[in-house]
């Protein structure tokens, strides 16, 4: 019940920072003539008489994870860099065009400006008793309405931690309490310990504070990680970072080809490399239209180690073999559309082990 109560509490939020911008949220109409927040770190203008809708993230054909920002009266789209701030690509409807859409969306690319944000948060101590009581430290929680339910895990590979602690006092003693009392449901973050060595998190409630000292607790999921730079352990006094915005891009091969992440989602219209635990992986072609993840690795009983490939849309999974790119199972979800075995059969086709 505790938990039911911190959640009703913290949904009574400011809508804007400290510095007065407030949020453009997902899926929220807003009225032009002033600067919006798109992250922890992006502000834009939207120009007078022009009615802006945040339609969430994208992944552009550069690998930069976009925000999709949609003129409400015209359904026509810019995106926008959710780390630089750059346009890059915009889509202008016939009646956007005879609204001169094209040249507010100059506007708002060219007042894009990042850096008004503190996005990245440096920490030094790790707390497994899950109380983050000292400055510069935080604790992954199994329970996040529970401060004694530390978990052991570092934090970049998402797991059992469920919820977040951090002292509101960071590593360089700063105190980030005016940026973490900004943070709402769906911010995301990532536990940055390296290159090659990260976690990335959603954040899915934010609780009430703690008791003094003061620290912020936050309810999290985790969404995608990248392992491969990780020394076995990592030392519970090790420097980290809190980096708050969108995933970094996806790590792109000699071969120009990007590799999927385990629970990331991609647009189709291109090649991708699926990795699990073979040398090369596969090499897929995603059907345009189409938004696929990567599951992870599927141990079937009496048969080979498989990839699992979910359509974001309607959940159905196509299971192909690591090794050989052969197709090992499929199940269509009730209610998907009519041409998702066609899809999943163009995959299938096209799948082939790594060079």
């Amino acid at each position: 019940m505790s938990l039911a109560f911190d959640l009703i509490a913290a949904s009574v939020r400011p809508d804007a920072r400290a510095d007065g911008i407030p949020w453009l949220r997902l899926g929220q109409p807003s009225g032009g003539g002033r600067a919006y927040r798109v992250s922890s770190s992006l502000v834009l203008d939207v120009p007078a008489g022009m009615t802006l809708v945040h339609r969430g993230w994208t992944r552009t054909e550069d690998w930069t994870v976009s925000a999709r920002l949609e003129d409400e009266a015209s359904g026509s789209l810019l995106l926008v860099g959710g780390w630089h701030g750059g346009e890059t690509g915009r889509r202008v409807t016939a009646s956007g065009a005879a609204r001169n859409v094209g040249a507010l969306f100059d506007l708002i690319a060219a007042s894009a400006r990042t850096g008004e944000g503190e996005a990245v948060l440096r920490y030094d101590r790790r707390d497994t008793t899950g109380g983050a009581a000292t400055a510069g430290s935080y604790a992954f929680l199994e329970d996040p309405s529970d401060l004694t339910s530390g978990y052991g895990g570092d934090g970049w590979l998402p797991g059992f931690d469920e919820g977040l602690a951090v002292h509101q006092t960071d590593a360089d003693g700063v105190s980030r309490s005016g940026f973490y009392g900004d943070v709402e449901a769906g911010d995301e973050f990532t536990v940055w310990h390296a290159d090659g060595c990260w976690g990335h998190y959603e954040v899915t409630a934010v609780l009430a504070d703690p008791p003094a000292p003061p620290r912020k607790r936050f309810a999290i999921e985790g969404v995608t990680y990248v392992s491969k730079g990780c020394d076995d352990t990592v030392e519970a006094d090790a420097t980290i970072e809190f980096r708050w915005g969108p995933p970094p891009p996806l790590e792109v091969g000699a071969d120009g080809i990007p590799v999927m992440r385990v629970g990331q989602p991609i647009e189709g219209g291109r090649a991708y490399r699926v990795l699990w635990d073979g040398p090369n992986g596969l090499v897929i072609d995603v059907p345009t239209g189409m938004t696929l993840t990567f599951t992870g690795g599927v141990l079937h009983f009496g048969g080979p180690l498989a990839i699992g490939l979910e359509d974001a849309e309607s959940g159905s999974i196509l299971s192909l073999d690591e090794l050989t790119g052969a197709e090992y199972s499929r199940w269509i979800a009730p209610g998907a559309a009519p041409g998702m075995g066609a899809l999943f059969d163009a995959i299938a086709a096209s799948a082939k082990p790594g060079p």
